[in-house]
């Protein structure tokens, strides 16, 4: 299903009289796109590390098209941008849902969106978001004291 399928989806559930109803109708299909984007770049960003295909692949007449020579560039960049869009992503997704489960708990908000927060999206997101920070950090040497600078855990 797409996020245009899941607005259609929300259009036909939420009624228009409904508390936060462009809320409610907006950010779930956002989220959902977001998170397909970020499987992609996630599925990407692997393969941008194939040091053996690349090495194959750059005689070829493939290297018109793509930039093998630059692909660490790449590496890079797509993995600022996964960051940047789990961070976003992390913070959209506790203001929604966090901002819903306060007026459910005041009494103005009749459906319950508390148990969202405690769900395993919720939780796989967090997790993924600590484990990207560690491999950000670990990566990034001039940002961690001496001891630490070991990017080897993650490259062997």
């Amino acid at each position: 299903s797409s996020c245009l399928t899941q607005w259609f989806q929300l259009d036909a559930s939420i009624p228009a009289a409904a508390t936060n109803y462009w809320i409610k109708h907006v950010i779930p299909p956002l989220e959902f796109g977001s998170m397909h984007v970020l499987l992609l770049q996630m599925a990407l960003i692997l393969l941008t590390m194939c040091r053996f295909f690349i090495t194959l692949l750059r005689p070829t007449f493939l290297n018109r098209f793509v930039p093998f020579n630059y692909i660490v560039r790449g590496h890079v960049y797509l993995g600022f941008v996964i960051g940047a869009q789990l961070f976003v992503g992390l913070v959209v997704f506790l203001g929604f849902f966090g901002s819903l489960c306060v007026q459910f708990r005041n009494g103005t908000e009749k459906d319950n969106f508390c148990a969202k927060l405690r769900s395993e999206v919720f939780l796989t997101g967090c997790g993924t978001f600590l484990l990207y920070l560690m491999i950000l950090f670990t990566a990034t040497q001039r940002l961690l004291p001496k001891f630490m600078r070991s990017f080897e855990t993650f490259y062997y």
